[in-house]
């Protein structure tokens, strides 16, 4: 669920959503393109293995700069919600890395765009 402080307001076509479900032993991967004069917020991360993975762990990346990093040990499901706010105009990439093997990974990913 997204949710904003008093007085910040962010238009319908501000809201970012992204789902990446891949096959077995390959990263999750939703990526916020950059939007001029624009910062990416990410509110809330939903994220799965279908067993307990080998080396799992979730990312989260503005432009080059990793503002998020939780090593991941368990199946889950598991979820965050959280507020990470990524630099003006920088691309926010979330990553749930591979499971190895023939693991299954799932993410969703939501946010906003919010000018500056």
């Amino acid at each position: 669920m997204l949710s904003f402080p008093t007085g910040i307001t962010v238009p319908v076509g501000n809201i970012l959503q992204g789902d990446h479900q891949p096959a077995g032993a390959t990263a999750a991967v939703v990526t916020f393109p950059a939007k001029e004069g624009h910062r990416t917020i990410v509110q809330n991360i939903q994220w799965s293995y279908d067993t307990a993975p080998t080396g799992g762990l979730l990312t989260v990346v503005s432009g080059a700069t990793t503002i998020f990093s939780l090593n991941v040990s368990a199946a889950g499901p598991g979820g965050y919600n959280l507020t990470l706010i990524g630099g003006i105009n920088e691309a926010v990439v979330v990553t749930l890395a591979s499971g190895a093997g023939a693991v299954v990974g799932k993410l969703n990913a939501q946010g906003c765009s919010i000018s500056q």
